[in-house]
């Protein structure tokens, strides 16, 4: 919902909402943690520039934008950033974040560097 990523399209922001939504299109938006200060962002408490937040609650409002509800806020301290240099760099402590049997996949495929 930044304009000034959109200066090459005639109608700007709103083109590119026009453009995202065309169709049977909808954004789905699992929550984020704010490591630093440990705020909970939702797409219903996303906090957006004044010019552009009606945009934004209009495509809420229709449920082009859909809010998921997270049931393990631990789950959202995760990087996945950090976990796949884990992966990358052998460091063992990357099968904590990881589901067994995902875990498990990634070691037989080698999957993101995996050497083990």
């Amino acid at each position: 919902f930044d304009p000034s990523y959109y200066t090459l399209l005639d109608g700007g922001l709103l083109e590119a909402l026009g453009r995202l939504f065309r169709g049977d299109i909808t954004l789905f938006v699992y929550p984020y943690l704010d490591r630093k200060t440990g705020n909970l962002i939702t797409a219903d408490s996303l906090e957006l520039p004044h010019d552009t937040k009606p945009l934004y609650d209009y495509a809420l409002r229709a449920n082009r934008i859909v809010a998921i509800d997270s049931q393990n806020i631990d789950s959202l301290r995760i990087d996945s950033r950090e976990v796949l240099m884990m992966v990358a760099t052998g460091d063992p402590r990357w099968l904590q974040f990881v589901p067994e049997p995902v875990a498990k996949l990634i070691r037989q495929r080698h999957l993101f560097g995996c050497r083990t």
